[in-house]
């Protein structure tokens, strides 16, 4: 089926949404292309020098909405590709990216509060969260 007999074939919100924005087309490797969005962002935010917490926050909620996106449109791909998990929904691979990326922010974070010393780790954590990486 090709992208756009697919999109045809549902309607264009779930299609944007499972496919990330059509990057689930995209060859070779259409679960790499998903993994794209949350990266980019973490890169742009990361070269505006944004907090930490900011980082956490729009990572955590891309990740959300994309759990809920494929839960809530995936099952309607499959049904007009005709095969469970198929190639085109990605949407599974940004929520994925997401929350490495959100497991990373938080494994960072604890580093840094080891390494400032004997403090409590919750005072440190607490304090770095708000600066910028």
């Amino acid at each position: 089926m090709t992208p756009g007999e697919l999109r045809r074939s549902m309607s264009t919100w779930p299609w944007f949404v499972a496919t990330a924005g059509g990057l689930g087309h995209m060859w070779p490797a259409s679960g790499t292309w998903g993994s794209l969005p949350p990266a980019v962002l973490f890169a742009m935010m990361s070269g505006a020098q944004a907090p930490v917490w900011l980082h956490l926050a729009v990572q955590v909620a891309l990740g959300l909405a994309a759990c809920r996106g494929c839960v809530r449109h995936g099952g309607q791909v499959e049904r007009f590709v005709g095969r469970k998990d198929p190639g085109v929904v990605v949407v599974d691979e940004v929520a994925g990216m997401a929350l490495t990326l959100v497991l990373s922010l938080v494994g960072l974070v604890v580093m840094q509060s080891i390494s400032a010393g004997p403090e409590s780790w919750a005072a440190s954590i607490a304090r770095a969260l708000p600066t910028s990486l």
